[in-house]
């Protein structure tokens, strides 16, 4: 058996657990509101054209290994759990306009954002390893972007909704394409943009809770413009070694995740923020006769990111 048809009318309310798992069924076709249970079509490698219309669950690694299989779309209110497209090399687009989640917690929640709108979150490595993914259509409103969402995806260029302010751990590894991180993000999992391609200076939130090993290990970045007060250092670095942090006097630690606190004459991120285009360079120049000079006085310009 390798196609599989349910006519118009045909109710289907479940497909169990490991129904398919590792069969050589190539397509598969359903219109009828279901549960598609864990693992159910896991290493079907034949498994190329798939139409679950009415779907409104979605278990863990349902679609994992399906080499073959190229798009995906689902208009219907669906929750979705983790890793369900794992290791789909070949997948390219997909269409998940309605993606829903469970409640999100308070601690993930901005000022900014209403109880009257829906969050959600996408779930753990949901799209782990799918290196062809390039168009990608999913719930806007999104607030946490979970472990491995889109590890390895190296085609995939995504902005990161503004809503976002948790980002947990390689959830953007190596995924060159990505360039901006919105200026809500207080969450910073181990190895999150390792390998991206984000700008050369980023201005960090002054509310920031944590920034885990190796966050921006293998990236462009080299300055790291931050104004609040708490320091991550209790691990390996978050930065390359040739990146230089600027802290205001308000800091009081010597280093910040892992690399050498600037100081500069302020207290406030106004008063020393500037954002002309010769600002790198000089700041870069600056840096070098400070440290030589043993001197922490220091004037920043550079371009940020995002602004509080």
């Amino acid at each position: 058996m390798t196609s599989i048809n349910f006519g118009t009318g045909t109710t289907v309310l479940l497909i169990d657990d490991s129904a398919f798992l590792n069969s050589r069924i190539s397509s598969f076709n359903v219109n009828s509101p279901m549960t598609i249970s864990n693992n159910a079509f896991k290493g079907c490698t034949n498994l190329n054209s798939i139409n679950v219309n009415g779907a409104t669950s979605i278990g863990n690694n349902v679609f994992e290994g399906c080499t073959n299989l190229q798009s995906f779309s689902l208009n219907t209110n669906v929750r979705l759990s983790s890793f369900v497209f794992k290791g789909c090399t070949k997948l390219k687009s997909v269409n998940l306009p309605n993606m829903i989640s469970s409640s999100i917690p308070s601690y993930y929640m901005s000022k900014r954002m209403t109880k009257a709108t829906s969050y959600t979150s996408i779930p753990v490595g949901l799209f782990d390893g799918c290196s062809s993914l390039s168009s990608l259509n999913i719930n806007n409103n999104i607030v946490n972007i979970s472990d491995y969402a889109f590890r390895d995806c190296v085609s995939l260029s995504y902005i990161i909704p503004y809503t976002v302010s948790y980002i947990g751990d390689e959830s953007f590894k190596n995924c060159h394409l990505i360039r901006d991180i919105p200026k809500n993000v207080v969450y910073f999992g181990n190895y999150s943009f390792y390998g991206t391609n984000i700008g050369k200076s980023i201005l960090i939130n002054r509310d920031t809770k944590y920034i885990g090993a190796s966050s921006f290990i293998n990236t462009p970045l080299r300055v790291v413009y931050y104004c609040g007060e708490r320091d991550f250092s209790k691990f390996s670095p978050s930065f390359n070694t040739d990146t230089n942090v600027v802290v205001t006097f308000s800091y009081n630690y010597p280093t910040f995740c892992g690399t050498q606190a600037i100081y500069l004459p302020s207290n406030t991120c106004k008063d020393i923020m500037r954002t002309n285009n010769d600002g790198f360079d000089h700041l870069k120049k600056q840096v070098k006769e400070k440290m030589k000079s043993n001197s922490a006085l220091l004037v920043l310009s550079m371009n940020s990111l995002g602004l509080f």
